[in-house]
């Protein structure tokens, strides 16, 4: 692998770290909205319409892939896990 491409897939990989972690701080500022003062809940909720902006990342999974040898993973607390047979139809914690 040159160093040109191992930088990018570097990025690549910050740059979807980051994401994931956007997403579970939108998650954390939901769960408290009714404490949240009403300006900023109606900046997320109508001004930038948050629920229509997750609607395309529930759909598209990007936590879950396929491996080189063909395994679904899981990217979940920071890092890529295989999942196994049994946690198949398991919900996981970014989509719960």
């Amino acid at each position: 692998m040159s160093k040109v491409s191992e930088l990018e897939k570097n990025q690549a990989d910050i740059e979807f770290s980051c994401g994931m972690i956007c997403f579970s701080l939108i998650r954390f500022i939901s769960d408290y909205m009714s404490d949240l003062p009403v300006p900023i809940v109606h900046q997320m909720l109508e001004n930038n319409d948050i629920p229509c902006v997750l609607v395309p990342l529930v759909e598209i999974k990007p936590w879950i892939r396929k491996n080189a040898r063909g395994e679904d993973e899981l990217y979940e607390d920071q890092k890529w896990a295989v999942i196994q047979k049994a946690d198949e139809h398991r919900l996981p914690k970014i989509e719960a």
